[in-house]
């Protein structure tokens, strides 16, 4: 039904333009975007431009956004680029886009150096997965580093759920890693692991 289809994109649109207006409002040094911008990854342009004229705002309030993508807009073709990708052409956002290897941005923060990584989701993990099996980084020197996953977490999915799992073991690992940030599982869930916090 194309009305119930415009109007559920209406929704979605509004949400998210609370979300930017939540951050500028809060005056948020970061705006952390984990997975699934679009829901296809073809996006119409009005979304496209939609989605620009929000990450302007942010800019303009001197808010930093990082991303990366999703299940639903990753390209099943490993030369298909991902909508996201247009952003950070354009500088408008740093999006993480490797699957093997974590890369990190620093940035200071009222004297603190703050590391944000990100790592993309490989459409080619069996379900259930570790997506940080077999990923390589350099251990960030940082006062707090920040990670952006897409994939479930082991305390929170649901019975039904097929796609990489983050395992609490993993969590215990990476001890460098103070916030792991996931996308993906469309509920909140926050779990303590030693001294790493996990955001779904």
């Amino acid at each position: 039904n194309l009305k119930q289809l415009g109007e559920r994109r209406k929704r979605l649109r509004e949400a998210f333009a609370q979300s930017v207006d939540f951050a500028i409002a809060k005056r948020a040094h970061f705006f952390l975007q984990c997975g699934d911008l679009f829901d296809r990854e073809a996006p119409p342009p009005a979304e496209l431009t939609f989605v620009a004229q929000q990450f302007q705002k942010l800019r303009e309030a001197n808010i930093r956004i990082y991303a990366i993508s999703g299940n639903h807009d990753m390209p099943t073709s490993s030369e298909g680029a991902t909508p996201v990708r247009i952003y950070d052409a354009l500088h408008a956002a740093h999006v993480f886009s490797k699957r093997t290897e974590i890369e990190f941005d620093f940035v200071k923060v009222e004297g603190t150096t703050v590391a944000i990584g990100g790592i993309a989701p490989d459409p080619r993990l069996d379900a259930h997965a570790d997506p940080l099996d077999g990923v390589t980084y350099t251990k960030p020197k940082a006062d707090v580093t920040l990670l952006l996953l897409h994939c479930g977490y082991e305390a929170s999915v649901p019975r039904d759920f097929a796609e990489a799992i983050l395992p609490k073991s993993r969590v215990a690992q990476m001890q460098d890693i103070d916030y792991f940030f996931l996308g993906d599982i469309h509920r909140t869930h926050k779990a303590v692991i030693d001294q790493s916090t996990v955001v779904v």
